[in-house]
């Protein structure tokens, strides 16, 4: 937040700089573009006067966001001073998705009936924030998720005292204020700033801790995180496919060394019919291949136990030729914390039992004789 206050000051200056100009006449030529144009100079954002197609505005790089603002018009009287004619709108597209085809605005901005007909309306169920702001998700589990934690409720909060004309759409935090004098501007821009970054910390928190506690790449990929890397030779993701697939998907790519044709399929994955053993209290289908140590994968007591506790919480899930996936409904951060260590030690005493290390008898016997 340094650099937002550098930005605050500087405006700051720059208005009692020209305030001073003013006061001894040495700048009497009104300025149409309310000094924007100055701020920006000093900045070093862009600025562009208005034109017959879009308002006057300035892209300003804040690291790690690239901020538009925009003057945007509003209701007034014919004979309105041009100060009251304008609002200052404040875009900035968020690092990631809160959630597919979210929306969430004060009801009194709300032009007309908001609810597009693949989404879900959605309830805080706290404060008085019901009454006061509409809220709809196109991913009604992850929506509801967002508005119940703790981090992102903060944020929300401020919602309920800025212009009804602010908004979270899905991936952009748009905030209002009603002025276009460079000093509000600066304030406001420093709190939509800081916002944004509540927003992305906390969308990004679970899966930031795995990546440092594992050891993991963490990349952005369709406006989500994804975390990737290796464990005991199995490679292993962790990602979002797309927007539009409501689910979290955990994907493990096991070596060339473990048995392509064996197979698991959870209870619910293949239909009763198939001529295949089950295990694991029956409910994994199991197809055995003609790896020497397949046969015995029952009697694995620490493997069967992470597959009986893990297939029955995702019954839908799949290890075909090598590639083990699990999908979590939802795109809720959360469920890494729950849920991704178990899945990581499953494929790790999978890769053991079909890639045993050296015999320590062997290993005693080798050494003798290099004796």
């Amino acid at each position: 937040m340094e650099g937002l206050l550098v930005i605050l000051v500087s405006a700051i200056s720059l208005s009692f700089f020209l305030q001073q100009q003013q006061a001894e006449g040495k700048r009497s030529v009104f300025n149409p573009y309310f000094f924007w144009d100055d701020w920006a100079e000093q900045e070093e954002f862009i600025f562009s006067p208005p034109t017959p197609e879009g308002p006057m505005n300035i892209v300003a790089t804040i690291s790690p966001y690239t901020v538009y603002i925009y003057a945007k018009p509003k209701p007034h009287k014919l004979d309105a001073n041009p100060e009251e004619r304008f609002y200052t709108e404040i875009r900035i597209p968020l690092r990631y998705t809160l959630a597919s085809g979210f929306w969430m605005q004060n009801r009194r901005g709300l032009e007309k009936v908001r609810l597009t007909k693949t989404a879900a309306l959605l309830q805080f169920e706290y404060s008085n924030l019901d009454e006061l702001m509409f809220v709809e998700a196109k991913d009604p589990i992850t929506g509801q998720w967002v508005l119940n934690q703790p981090e992102y409720r903060l944020v929300f909060d401020q919602f309920k005292d800025l212009p009804s004309k602010s908004h979270l759409e899905q991936r952009n935090l748009v905030w209002a204020c009603e002025s276009l004098d460079i000093v509000d501007v600066a304030t406001e821009l420093a709190r939509a700033v800081q916002a944004a970054n509540a927003l992305d910390n906390e969308s990004v928190k679970a899966w930031k801790f795995w990546s440092e506690e594992l050891n993991w790449t963490m990349t952005r990929q369709h406006g989500y995180p994804m975390l990737w890397g290796r464990h005991k030779g199995v490679r292993m993701q962790i990602s979002v496919p797309d927007n539009q697939t409501p689910y979290i998907e955990f994907n493990a790519e096991f070596p060339d060394s473990f048995p392509e044709d064996l197979g698991l399929w959870g209870a619910e994955f293949l239909k009763d019919g198939y001529d295949l053993p089950r295990i694991a209290g029956g409910h994994v289908w199991f197809q055995t291949g003609k790896h020497p140590l397949a046969a015995s994968l029952p009697d694995n007591a620490i493997a069967m136990q992470f597959i009986d506790t893990l297939f029955l919480e995702r019954p839908k899930s799949a290890l075909v030729n090598r590639l083990f996936i699990v999908r979590f409904p939802g795109k809720e951060n959360t469920v890494l914390d729950q849920h991704l260590k178990n899945w990581i030690e499953l494929c790790g005493h999978l890769q053991s039992h079909f890639n045993p290390g050296p015999n320590p008898e062997d290993f005693m016997e080798t050494l003798d004789s290099l004796t």
